[in-house]
């Protein structure tokens, strides 16, 4: 699961949310004008992938959120919570956006859970279909466009090499239509292996668990060359436990699936990412990726009371301070 900290969480919580969508983009169905957003004014926050394996059990979505808060987690992009059709939930202490499968049958789903001051930096949040969809938040210096990921498996590779083309050719498409400006970040649950061959430099680190790529590594190795993109989650050196992020059933072998992708012109944005191991919430996703993101630090300047130097004793003062220190 991927995670980011939030420094401040001095934002009121009052929010008013529109029902119908007031982006000029068509297909947001959620969200506010850009001027009434608030700023991510924290310097630091936490962003969080988690694949949840279902939210249909009654009180899952309220465990989920007590674990979220636990960890601090600001914006959590989760995977598999199998819901039907698109929508939100709105919360005492959090929002729960979702985009899932027209029909009634509970498959896939994608969406968002957003805690504290992130529910008032929302701009819009866009559902694609049950695999993807998308969310921008205001920031500081610059807008955030977040994309939650749930790609096909290695077997599904496998038996339908079309359907899994389709979704490959839509996320890059997503990515395609980004604002130029935005921060670009993919999340999610990629079931692809990243190994360390040389070939996989350019957008990959060397601290990733697994030495051969599988698949689902190359097309995501693939999207990420032709987007200018970079795999943060193969960047930092951690012991194993920490890089494992699904544990195959009834062996002790752990694969790290789950990635966090971001533009390279704002890769200096991610501080860390790690594996968080304990949240847990009955799922199959024994671990979470920790994504420790720096929206930058604003130093307020000094400002000088210059109408005092106009009493001559503390202009005398003044000089001779200046000049003792220049000497």
């Amino acid at each position: 699961m991927g995670i980011g900290h939030t420094a401040s969480n001095s934002i009121p919580e009052k929010t008013v949310f529109a029902m119908k969508s007031q982006s000029s983009i068509a297909g947001w169905i959620f969200g506010k004008r850009t001027r009434q957003c608030k700023k991510m004014n924290a310097t630091e926050f936490n962003i969080a992938t988690w694949n949840v394996r279902s939210m249909l059990q009654a009180g899952k979505m309220e465990e989920i959120a007590d674990e979220l808060k636990k960890c601090n987690i600001q914006i959590t992009a989760l995977q598999e919570v199998r819901w039907p059709h698109d929508g939100w939930i709105k919360k005492k202490n959090y929002i729960v956006l979702h985009s899932g499968l027209k029909t009634s049958k509970g498959q896939h789903c994608t969406g968002f859970l957003i805690t504290g001051c992130a529910t008032q930096c929302i701009i819009g949040f866009k559902p694609t279909n049950e695999r993807m969809c998308k969310l921008r938040i205001k920031g500081k210096f610059y807008n955030m466009t977040l994309i939650s990921v749930y790609a096909p498996t290695e077997d599904e590779n496998k038996l339908n090499t079309e359907e899994v083309e389709r979704f490959y050719n839509k996320l890059s498409d997503i990515c395609d239509k980004t604002p130029r400006n935005d921060a670009l970040i993919l999340l999610g649950d990629f079931n692809a292996k990243i190994g360390k061959e040389h070939s996989n430099k350019r957008v990959a680190g060397r601290r990733t668990l697994h030495d051969i790529i599988s698949e689902n590594g190359k097309k995501l190795v693939q999207l990420a060359i032709a987007h200018n993109l970079e795999i943060s989650s193969t960047k930092f050196q951690y012991r194993r436990i920490h890089k494992g992020t699904w544990k195959v059933p009834g062996k002790d072998i752990c694969n790290q699936t789950d990635h966090i992708v971001i533009h390279k012109r704002r890769a200096s944005m991610i501080a860390d990412v790690r594996t968080l191991r304990g949240p847990n919430c009955d799922s199959e996703k024994i671990r979470q990726k920790i994504s420790k993101v720096n929206e930058g630090i604003y130093r307020r300047s000094t400002k000088w009371d210059v109408t005092k130097l106009q009493n001559p004793k503390i202009k005398n003062k003044y000089v001779k301070n200046i000049a003792q220190k220049l000497n």
